[in-house]
């Protein structure tokens, strides 16, 4: 079963420029071939947020997000891809239910 938890609208007085710095690891912008974009991959949920509002539009990954990602057929993944194009969020759980 797949649980999907949507990002609220941010707030227009909160911008990328108020938000902490994070350190300069914190993500890395990918030109995927298999969805056809470039995508976010940030390290952990967390950042999801700042990550949005510095590359509003890119859809923005967590690791353990890819690492689900990576077991599914390559249909699956761009039906998710557009999933989280068009509501943003991220998944706690991309398992199929049994």
């Amino acid at each position: 079963m797949s649980n999907f938890r949507p990002f609220g609208p941010a707030p227009a007085a909160r911008a990328a420029a108020s938000q902490p710095a994070p350190q300069s690891d914190w993500c890395c912008v990918i030109d995927s071939s298999l969805v056809r974009e470039k995508i976010v991959l940030v390290e952990r949920e967390p950042q999801l947020e700042h990550a949005r509002m510095l590359f509003p539009q890119n859809v923005v990954y967590t690791h353990s997000e890819i690492a689900m990602l990576e077991k599914m057929a390559p249909e699956s993944i761009r039906g998710i891809h557009d999933v989280k194009k068009t509501f943003g969020g991220f998944f706690t759980n991309l398992e199929s239910p049994e």
